[in-house]
């Protein structure tokens, strides 16, 4: 039977012979890439590489990171954000959360300040606060 198909000159032994081939191909590339994969993980290629420990190759690596990144000056805190985390602040102190102990007169300061820095919002919170110190003093 296997020796009529390779022999056998018709259409249908031809189709055979082209099917076989094609398979032959496809078990040959898978082979290929099956021992490409092998070679790539045996040399390390694309894995994680040790640190080195020699002194002078991390000192080269430190010098290219400081070139790379070197230290900036910090950024300052504009008015609107010293103001913002004021009027949080502020509000930490009147309802006391945050940590922050329930004082009136403290969270009056923050919103004060935060209110000299342009927070529209201070300026509510701030009268707020004085009625609310108003009503425990006379207490």
């Amino acid at each position: 039977m296997i020796n009529d198909r390779f022999n056998n000159d018709s259409k249908g032994g031809l189709k055979e012979k082209l099917r076989d081939k094609k398979f032959i191909s496809i078990v040959a590339i898978g082979i290929f890439v099956l021992i490409l994969v092998i070679v790539l993980i045996a040399k390390g290629c694309g894995g994680k590489s040790e640190p080195t420990t020699e002194p002078a190759a991390q000192e080269k690596i430190a010098q290219a990171d400081n070139e790379a990144y070197p230290e900036s000056t910090p950024v300052e805190e504009t008015d609107e954000e010293r103001g913002r985390k004021l009027l949080q602040e502020g509000m930490n102190y009147y309802n006391g959360n945050g940590g922050k102990p329930q004082d009136y007169e403290k969270a009056r300061e923050c919103f004060v300040e935060a209110k000299n820095l342009g927070i529209k919002d201070a300026d509510a919170c701030l009268k707020w606060c004085e009625l609310k110190l108003k009503k425990t003093r006379k207490k």
